[in-house]
């Protein structure tokens, strides 16, 4: 009896393997049915998945690796699904027209059984939260700003090597740049604030214009936009504190253009004080006022001076091109670049107006500067034909 009850267990044991062999043959096409009505699930949610991540690139927001590799990976098995369903076809027909093609039925059937295993596989993975990392990547200055035509001369330089030290000191948190309008201090502050990204000095650097007429909520948005912060909240308050709550994750360096008077700090989202200190980052500010910088409480006051003859006729001479070492022209060029006062702006908004005109319009733009004695608005105003 016991040799009965082996002989059978041996039995099935031998039948089972046998019976799956033969089950690929009997439900080929079922097989392949269950297996297209899988992949149209899958389909589905890679559309869902895909749409998510395009939403996620424009909002500027980083793509999360495992959900690219599951896309990847859901593509293949798609791509899988329809060579199996075009072998299919082609197994509709006889083999040398008379008999069915048995041995490429069966294979083509335990394909369908475990395709559908990888595709159940990706429909249980690809069920993301979310497609994207919490955090949007942050703009850098680097992209904001032009540093190859960038010529630092002796004054510039020197506030520069000024700024850097303020920058290394640990003892200060606020430095403040002051000139007349048109010397260059922006631009002189964002090839600083290059500078100290790149010596890692800051994790980031933002930058917001605040004009005279300060608008908190412009002012919010500009750093908000540099840091890939969404700022959601309506108040200005709500908005402070998002802001806030994010600086104070890093070393960052925040520049402040253009400054007319004090600005309260907390109502935009900026550290001040001891929060400053803790998260390690430090504020720039550009005016044209010492004054203002004071009553920002500085540590550090920068001044820019205008540049000196030597430096501003080179700077015309790069600008409006050989012509002014003509004979003809080369004293009514120096005319000109004195009354431009050795300010940067003024003296490449004239040079490129002037560069290309005949010596006759040459001397009535000297005459006229001369007689007029304008402002740096003035001039580029005049210049390019405001």
């Amino acid at each position: 009896m016991e040799i009965v009850i082996f002989i059978l267990e041996v039995g099935d044991k031998l039948w089972e393997p046998v019976s799956n062999q033969i089950g690929y043959l009997v439900h080929y096409k079922k097989n392949v049915e269950n297996l297209n009505a899988e992949v149209e699930t899958l389909e589905a949610l890679r559309k869902d998945n895909r749409e998510s991540v395009r939403a996620a690139e424009v909002n500027g927001e980083e793509i999360k690796a495992d959900v690219r590799t599951w896309l990847e990976r859901a593509d293949a098995a798609i791509d899988e699904v329809e060579r199996v369903n075009d072998d299919f076809k082609l197994n509709k027909r006889c083999l040398w027209g008379c008999f069915p093609d048995w041995i490429s039925r069966y294979r083509l059937s335990k394909r369908a059984v475990k395709d559908k295993v990888t595709i159940g596989e990706l429909q249980d993975q690809g069920k993301f939260e979310r497609v994207s990392l919490q955090v949007r990547k942050p703009l850098e200055i680097e992209s904001m700003i032009s540093t190859g035509d960038f010529e630092a001369f002796e004054s510039t330089q020197q506030a520069m090597n000024e700024v850097m030290r303020a920058l290394r000191d640990d003892k200060v948190n606020i430095i403040g740049v002051y000139g007349m309008a048109g010397v260059g201090k922006t631009t002189m502050v964002e090839q600083v604030s290059v500078q100290a990204r790149r010596d890692g000095l800051f994790d980031h650097v933002v930058k917001a214009v605040v004009s005279q007429n300060i608008n908190l909520k412009m002012i919010q948005g500009q750093i908000a936009d540099m840091l890939a912060v969404k700022l959601d909240d309506e108040s200005e308050a709500g908005r402070a504190g998002h802001l806030k709550e994010r600086i104070m994750r890093g070393r960052i360096l925040i520049f402040l253009d253009d400054l007319w008077g004090r600005i309260e700090l907390t109502k935009i989202g900026v550290p001040s004080g001891r929060d400053l200190e803790a998260c390690k980052s430090k504020i720039i500010l550009t005016t044209r006022l010492e004054t203002v910088c004071h009553a920002m409480e500085s540590q550090a006051k920068v001044p820019l001076h205008t540049l000196s003859d030597q430096d501003s006729w080179t700077l015309f001479k790069k600008k409006a091109g050989n012509v002014v070492d003509w004979p003809d022209f080369h004293d009514v060029a120096w005319k000109v670049v004195k009354k431009c006062g050795g300010l940067p702006s003024a003296l490449v908004v004239v040079a490129r107006a002037l560069g290309d005109k005949d010596l006759e319009e040459w001397k009535e733009a000297a005459r006229q500067l001369e007689m007029s004695n304008p402002t740096k608005d003035d001039m580029i105003a005049r210049f390019l034909g405001i």
